[in-house]
């Protein structure tokens, strides 16, 4: 099997781990409704006076009143925050309070497309979960809308975006849209957090990661995944890396899903930990585009406007974590077959990175080549990462069978890296190493190339950013079978590589590898 190959299999395996596997199953709910006392939505008939004015005007043992002011009966409505519902327990109309009966669901936000419910007002409806809205105060992608079909029969459309509440009441040419929040304006795509929301400042110095999945033991779920980022949290990591794929995120033209990334956004927050974010353009040997935009090319007009349209999209959901953006995963096995479109995306990279920058102030902006292409960054890559702020880059030292090349080759492998980058930072977004004999490796050996790496950072620690070690739980069998079939490779060599590149093995118990992260993650960045 020629090198290259054995590259795309390999990176392509280790992206979709990360995007599907792992990330799809700790999926959060976003906050459809955040009430506050003192949050106020406006929301406007276009060319008309006309308004509706939602604000909280209290809060009482989990109950939020919320005044609804319209041209027609004022009210006030209480609703109670139930996880993804919100249940009216009461509403008073003309100074005339009435209530509801018991756990009365008003908007269930996390029902399915098209799922309905019965309360005593009438039926409830998911008419759409990707609607987009554009409103004077911008626009709102991912909304949820609730048709309401009263007991007389009359309807009514509410629509909610992620993290923002009501941006549109009514449906088509008599729809009230957004016009501002009690946070001011809101931002293009989606308030608040505004997009332009700016990077966590971050002290200089090294940052360490580890790619938390659950162990092959548990139930592969988001509850397995949270003990076990609480223990690399322990062991010392600083940072969270995320690799959207923008075919994933952008499923459908314009319409954006953004689960998985609020999911591992919200556990970086819980901990205070900044993000490294990989969006996923192309994806080690082809491009992660969505469907109507693969065939076109890299700086045709449409797929400029939909990079920055994702952008848009994209940004608040980083809720001021993500420090460092790729715009690219492994770019050299593509273009290594694809060297005339180079320019092309030099030129999509540029725009890219410089509206990134506009919504995040701070943000610094790469794309990722595998320590193979080295060679290319200063060669056939130059017109990309010459506009780059640091060069991005994953490391496996495997040989084009999948046996692994010793740990002595680290220090010589750190040596490359930083002439390659050329004064610039480097951020090692991920490094592994199976433990397989089948690969010619062990669990001692697996540690002693930790351990070498560790000291090379400690060596050119002011040449680097940050390390992202992956993985840490050996895969199950059964998942193991699937990447297999995926790949259509039941080779042996090629499954146990799959299979060993945990700290942990298959029966959840701590490898060698595990002890040297553990002694090393905090003191190799001065903690």
């Amino acid at each position: 099997m020629p090198f290259k190959t054995a590259h795309i299999l390999k990176f392509a395996f280790l992206a979709s781990v990360l995007a599907g596997a792992l990330a799809s199953v700790a999926a959060a709910q976003a906050d459809y409704l955040p009430l506050q006392v003192g949050r106020q939505w406006v929301l406007r008939l276009p060319a008309s006076p006309s308004a509706v004015v939602f604000t909280v005007t209290g809060e009482n043992g989990g109950v939020y009143s919320v005044d609804f002011d319209n041209p027609w009966i004022k009210s006030v409505l209480e609703l109670r925050p139930q996880g993804d519902k919100v249940v009216i327990t009461g509403v008073t109309i003309n100074g005339q309070h009435s209530a509801l009966p018991a756990n009365t669901v008003y908007w269930d936000f996390g029902a399915a497309h098209n799922a309905t419910w019965q309360n005593s007002i009438g039926s409830m409806t998911i008419v759409s979960r990707t609607k987009t809205v554009r409103a004077p105060a911008g626009r709102f992608n991912n909304c949820i809308e609730i048709r309401e079909t009263n007991q007389q029969g009359n309807q009514n459309y509410w629509v909610f975006a992620p993290r923002v509440g009501f941006v549109q009441f009514g449906e088509d040419k008599v729809a009230f849209l957004l016009d501002r929040t009690s946070e001011g304006a809101a931002s293009r795509t989606q308030p608040p957090p505004p997009a332009t929301t700016p990077a966590p400042a971050i002290t200089s110095g090294l940052r360490i990661g580890l790619s938390v999945n659950p162990f092959a033991t548990e139930k592969y779920d988001g509850s397995s995944i949270e003990p076990h980022f609480k223990q690399a949290v322990a062991a010392g990591i600083s940072i969270v890396y995320i690799s959207p794929k923008w075919n994933e995120i952008e499923p459908k033209a314009s319409e954006y899903r953004f689960d998985s990334v609020d999911a591992d956004i919200e556990r970086a927050v819980r901990n205070n930990v900044p993000v490294v974010c990989d969006f996923r353009v192309i994806d080690t040997n082809q491009r992660a585009m969505p469907t109507d935009l693969q065939k076109k090319d890299f700086d045709d007009r449409e797929v400029h406007a939909r990079l920055l349209a994702a952008l848009d999209a994209l940004a608040p959901h980083f809720r001021g974590r993500v420090r460092w953006l790729m715009i690219g995963n492994e770019i050299d096995p593509y273009f290594g077959g694809h060297s005339r479109e180079v320019s092309a995306y030099a030129r999509l990279f540029g725009d890219g990175a410089q509206h990134a920058k506009q919504l995040v102030p701070g943000l610094m902006v790469s794309a990722t080549a595998t320590v193979g292409g080295l060679n290319q960054i200063n060669g056939l890559l130059r017109p990309i990462y010459s506009q780059s702020d640091f060069v991005g880059l994953t490391y496996y030292p495997l040989n084009a069978d999948f046996t692994v090349r010793g740990p002595d080759t680290v220090a010589s492998d750190f040596a490359r890296m930083v002439e390659a980058a050329a004064g610039k930072p480097i951020l090692l977004q991920e490094v592994g190493y199976p433990s397989s004999t089948r690969n010619n490796s062990s669990d001692s050996q697996q540690a002693q190339f930790f351990q070498q790496v560790f000291d090379s950072l400690r060596r050119y620690r002011n040449n680097f950013i940050a390390a992202n070690f992956f993985l840490m739980a050996d895969f199950p069998d059964w998942l193991v079978d699937q990447f297999s079939r995926y790949y259509g490779s039941n080779a042996e060599r090629f499954r146990s590589y799959l299979k060993t590149l945990g700290v942990f093995d298959d029966q959840g118990r701590p490898k060698p590898s595990w002890k040297v992260f553990q002694q090393n993650a905090r003191s190799v960045q001065g903690m």
